[in-house]
């Protein structure tokens, strides 16, 4: 059995996780932010977990912002929660 994290931008999450047929999907966190603002974020957390970086068997769009399992969820919602205060001053 397969287990990763993706971490990455949708406009709709529940249309995203319908097309990953090949895998049992689940949203972990999801939150409204603006585009610009996504991205920035979707990077800095893409470089912060590099050496967590995975690759699926199945590709599928989106296949290249996947991560091992081992980062730990309350680490991603801090880094979040950090980026989100510095933008809210």
């Amino acid at each position: 059995l397969e287990s990763f994290i993706k971490i990455g931008i949708s406009k709709n999450i529940r249309s995203r996780i319908r097309k990953l047929k090949q895998y049992n999907c689940e949203s972990l966190l999801e939150f409204k932010i603006d585009r610009y603002n996504a991205s920035y974020l979707e990077k800095a957390l893409h470089k912060k977990y590099i050496n967590y970086k995975y690759s699926p068997i199945y590709k599928f769009s989106g296949h290249t912002e996947c991560f091992n399992v081992d980062i730990p969820i309350d680490d991603i919602i801090s880094t979040i929660n950090e980026y989100e205060m510095i933008t809210n001053e």
